[in-house]
């Protein structure tokens, strides 16, 4: 397979308005199709390999379209203020009830730990709602991107499978 990798024409091309019709991801992914295609009909592919590309390609296009339907999905502002406002209330409301069944220190305590364990799961319901804010994509990318490059870089088997 000659070597024929994402050049800075192809980025260029990602970025050139004319074709700025989806996302980089996902016109990345399109040239990648391209590329895998035109080696395979070049006949520097076999069908085995360009079959297994694209079934991998095909996969990334899986994931970035979920991807961008979390990140796209809107949550309602209004929800997230009623869950913040309710649970104020509770806690609020918990010494209130507990002051006259035991003495007030272990009222105290067992206020602290109920408000740090209902905080904490508020706390990881947002991070729940937008997880791109948390998650380290550019180290995914980075080692998806190394995964490519070695798979391009290993050498051709030594047998041919029959299609």
């Amino acid at each position: 397979m000659s070597d024929q990798r994402l050049t800075t024409g192809h980025v260029a091309l990602t970025t050139h308005t004319a074709y700025h019709q989806r996302s980089r991801p996902a016109q990345i992914l399109g040239l990648l199709r391209q590329i895998f295609h035109s080696q395979y009909r070049a006949g520097n592919l076999p069908v085995h390999v360009h079959r297994k590309l694209d079934e991998d390609v095909k996969g990334l296009d899986m994931v970035l379209t979920g991807c961008y339907r979390l990140f796209a999905s809107p949550l309602p502002p209004t929800m997230s203020r009623h869950v913040v406002r309710c649970l104020q209330l509770w806690l609020l409301g918990l010494p209130l009830v507990l002051a006259g069944s035991m003495a007030p220190p272990t009222t105290a305590f067992w206020v602290f730990i109920t408000s740090y364990i209902f905080v904490g799961i508020e706390e990881v319901g947002v991070q729940v709602e937008q997880p791109f804010e948390i998650l380290p994509m550019t180290e995914l990318c980075n080692v998806i991107m190394f995964n490519l490059e070695e798979a391009f870089d290993t050498p051709a088997l030594p047998f041919s499978v029959p299609a």
